[in-house]
């Protein structure tokens, strides 16, 4: 038996018993387009791990390489050093320019053999580690050390990159006789004697001054009479102050004239003996 409800426009079950079942089936009812909003959340961040934690692990990554790579470059630094002292000792009885270089080479790879990361990310592994450029001339040899570590992971298509390690060393040539230790001297550009001491008095600029008119009765440290610049000395009155030093011969209208500047060149005494030596440090003339 059913009653019908004209304002509400539903039936009512008129038994209680079967009223009660239909409720219930309403009730077991679920909807198939709904979602719960916690799935919604733990969704949403399951795509963010997916993104940033790649991310993440990338930077720490590279960041961890290049420590590497600092130690890398240190360890080369330091076989180029132990094989630099080595070599520049052998020189004196090994003058062979391709017989030093192979010295160098073998000392290079007999430090770095045992070394885990060079093996591990360098090129070739020790061997990867070439002395391309190197130059053993002359009283000097420096060494070059060129080598290329390669990236764990591609970064930005770049999967490595090419380093090297730059060393200057003196040859040892032996004891000089007694006589030839002081072979360094001291010239100036355009000085005539060579200064066994740098701190020579000779060396030592001083400047003075004075009128034009009196530069005809001056005379400098070793008598010498000065003459004009021809530089910077133009246009200018009896009355106006000239520049000049003791052991120049030039006296200079402006203080800044580069005549007055002085360039001091450290040479070996073999290759100034057009010079004569000074009179205040060799015991011979002073015209500088």
């Amino acid at each position: 038996m059913s009653l019908w409800n004209r304002n509400n426009k539903s039936t009512f079950i008129a038994s209680p018993q079967l009223r009660i079942y239909i409720d219930h089936l309403r009730n077991k009812e679920t909807s198939f387009y709904t979602c719960p909003k916690s799935t919604i959340n733990k969704g949403s961040l399951t795509v963010e791990a997916a993104v940033i934690i790649p991310v993440i692990s990338c930077f720490f990554v590279t960041i961890l390489f290049f420590f590497h790579v600092m130690f890398i470059q240190l360890r080369v630094e330091e076989a180029l050093i132990y094989a630099g002292r080595k070599v520049a000792v052998e020189s004196s009885i090994v003058s062979e320019e391709t017989m030093q270089f192979a010295s160098a080479k073998a000392l290079v790879l007999w430090h770095l053999r045992e070394e885990p990361l060079i093996s591990k990310y360098v090129q070739g592994e020790s061997l990867g580690v070439v002395l391309l450029g190197s130059e053993f001339e002359s009283d000097y040899m420096t060494l070059q050390a060129t080598y290329r570590v390669e990236f764990p992971i591609k970064l930005f298509g770049i999967d490595g990159i090419t380093l090297w390690n730059r060393n200057t060393f003196q040859k040892w040539v032996g004891d000089l006789p007694k006589e030839d230790r002081n072979q360094w001297v001291y010239i100036t550009s355009g000085g005539e004697v060579y200064h066994k001491l740098q701190s020579c008095r000779a060396l030592t600029i001083r400047v003075k001054s004075a009128f034009l008119w009196s530069m005809n009765t001056i005379r400098g440290e070793n008598g010498q009479k000065y003459y004009a610049c021809s530089r910077c000395v133009e246009n200018i009155s009896e009355d106006d102050l000239v520049y000049f030093t003791d052991y120049g011969e030039l006296y200079h209208g402006r203080l800044n004239c580069r005549s007055i500047k002085r360039t001091i060149d450290k040479k070996k005494l073999s290759e100034v003996e057009d010079r004569r030596p000074c009179k205040l440090c060799c015991g011979g003339d002073t015209d500088d």
